[in-house]
């Protein structure tokens, strides 16, 4: 669990230290040793109770435990700065989420390059973008983007991978404000990088010179792509059309996860009403609310080919294209939906734009099928 939740349950015992798994094994040999140190130089034994004072002593001024972060000067330097989280890992992402939410911070979150954007407002700049480099789309070029575009060109960037840094940072040479953190390092490491990032955003008065932007030859500016990328060159005035008066209900036992793809089609034009499984689903039917298109959740309670088992047998629903959203592999989900027209699966985890195009082109069809 997130170490801002597992350290409640220590509060008061000294000599405890908690410390997030899949961390790097150094990190482990580190605390190891600066417990066995602190318990050597100790003047007695670490007491299992909550602590307390030596007579006369006044409170004992214990080092900084791993997770003692921030102190109250870093909350207060953390309130008003809002922080945007760019993952398709959801999982990952509210858990990054609760802990910087736990020192202060403002997060708004997207799953990919394309939602970033479409959700980027000029009053909702973010202070800090953190993004995934595996990501759909990938995290450089989200960086590529964000160094383009006016708005973001002074806003710091940490690019989260799994790749080994001294690769990883060889994607962007040249580009200021950006740092790279492996994956698994800890809640304090991204923490320190955090506070070290908007320290020197805010310490900048002035975009810095060709000297510090190294070979780049702008000193800002990142050469924009000399074609429209298609992860993020989307949704034209032609898409927007189509979306208008179409109306697409949601079903999924995922209330998060619901909720941004929510916000993502509404930004398109669609309208959209939601149900926690498929129960809920058949109860807000009505033959005035007959949705134009489904996306339900394969794993959800009752199972999403009950759901289209029973949308194919109800007259209503019959010619109602249908997109389940699958957290196995597809060659395994579809076989579960052969001999039903209208339904295709999409693995949880894309890019938006995939599941944008699968919309569309599920209701051109439906709009004119084959004769």
């Amino acid at each position: 669990m997130p170490i801002v939740h597992t350290v409640k349950w220590f509060q008061g015992y000294e000599g405890v230290r908690c410390l997030e798994k899949g961390g790097d094994s150094k990190r482990l040999l580190e605390l190891i040793a600066k417990s066995l140190e602190e318990a050597r130089t100790a003047p007695g034994p670490a007491a299992q109770r909550p602590a307390e004072a030596a007579p006369g002593a006044g409170s004992p001024k214990a080092p900084a435990p791993l997770w003692a972060w921030p102190s109250l000067t870093q909350r207060t330097k953390a309130k008003g700065r809002t922080i945007a989280l760019v993952d398709a890992d959801v999982d990952r992402m509210f858990t990054t989420k609760d802990l910087l939410e736990e020192q202060g911070y403002t997060v708004w979150r997207a799953m990919d390059m394309m939602q970033f954007f479409t959700f980027l407002t000029d009053d909702n700049i973010p202070d800090l973008i953190i993004t995934d480099m595996q990501m759909p789309g990938g995290g450089h070029h989200l960086v590529q983007k964000a160094r383009s575009d006016p708005r973001l060109r002074r806003v710091p960037i940490i690019v989260m991978t799994e790749m080994p840094i001294a690769h990883a940072v060889k994607w962007f040479q040249g580009y200021e404000g950006i740092r790279c953190l492996e994956k698994g390092g800890g809640a304090k490491q991204l923490l320190w990088l955090v506070a070290k990032c908007l320290k020197e955003a805010q310490a900048s008065p002035s975009p810095p010179g060709p000297a510090a932007q190294g070979p780049a030859e702008t000193p800002f500016v990142a050469e924009p792509p000399k074609t429209p990328d298609p992860l993020w060159a989307w949704h034209g005035e032609g898409h927007r059309a189509m979306a208008e008066g179409r109306t697409i209900a949601l079903v999924d036992d995922d209330a998060e996860l619901m909720a941004m793809t929510k916000d993502l089609l509404e930004l398109q034009g669609y309208s959209v009403w939601r149900a926690a499984d498929m129960i809920q689903f058949f109860t807000l039917l009505a033959d005035d609310n007959i949705p134009d298109l489904i996306i339900t959740d394969m794993q959800m309670p009752g199972g999403g080919h009950h759901l289209v088992q029973r949308a194919r047998s109800d007259p209503r629903l019959r010619r109602v294209p249908i997109i389940v959203m699958t957290g196995m592999p597809i060659v395994h989900t579809v076989k579960w939906f052969q001999g039903y027209e209208g339904v295709r699966c999409l693995e949880k985890g894309g890019d938006s734009k995939r599941l944008l195009e699968l919309i569309a082109k599920s209701l051109e069809e439906a709009r004119d099928p084959p004769r």
